[in-house]
């Protein structure tokens, strides 16, 4: 005899039975435990990290543990920290997954920022930027499907921004990815925004 799920447990339920299924975990956004939405966290804020532990679990917001579990060595973006912790949103071939949720710090290393911006970068299948030094302030860079080119020059705080017209770019390097905001006005068919890998 089957005796019925309380409803006060039903959420729980239904996230677990979810949360056994890779394939439903990779592909629904939705499973990210309580975190946002990795696009709406301000970019200052955002960190590479690489999973140190043998295995590292998600929590949920309220601290419980789910079924889905990182590797060692697994890449991630990170949040701010937060009581020690941090949401957290594994990447995979250069593309954030739906797989999400909250690490405790002590489960992570942080990434060092790439030594060198210069080298092609992309985003998908669409958006492709060429990066070239100039110097310590200012790098050149070519979209090179969206026609648009300048130079970006540093800020305070170690990104990189471009402003032309109605167009704005910021760049912020990560770990050993670009995460780049298009302020929707930089070219008629594209928008740049999104997180980078560097192909060469």
């Amino acid at each position: 005899m089957r005796l019925p799920v309380p409803l006060a447990l039903l959420p729980t339920v239904l996230l677990g039975l979810l949360l056994t299924s890779p394939r439903a975990a990779a592909q629904t956004p939705a499973l990210n435990l309580g975190c946002p939405a990795w696009t709406v966290l301000n970019p200052a804020d955002v960190r590479a990290a690489q999973v140190s532990a043998a295995r590292a679990l998600f929590t949920n917001a309220a601290g419980q543990i789910s079924r889905v579990a990182l590797n060692r060595d697994d890449l991630v973006l990170q949040g701010p920290s937060v009581n020690g912790r941090r949401c957290t949103y594994l990447v995979r071939e250069g593309e954030v997954t739906g797989v999400g949720g909250f690490l405790t710090n002590f489960q992570v290393r942080p990434v060092a920022t790439a030594a060198t911006l210069s080298g092609r970068w992309t985003s998908g299948a669409d958006s492709v930027l060429t990066l070239q030094r100039r110097s310590n302030e200012a790098v050149d860079f070519t979209a090179v499907n969206g026609g648009l080119q300048g130079l970006l020059s540093r800020q305070p705080d170690g990104w990189l921004s471009y402003a032309g017209g109605d167009c704005r770019l910021n760049v912020w390097p990560v770990g050993a990815w670009l995460l780049v905001q298009d302020s929707g006005r930089c070219a008629t068919t594209l928008n740049f925004s999104g997180l980078y890998r560097r192909e060469r």
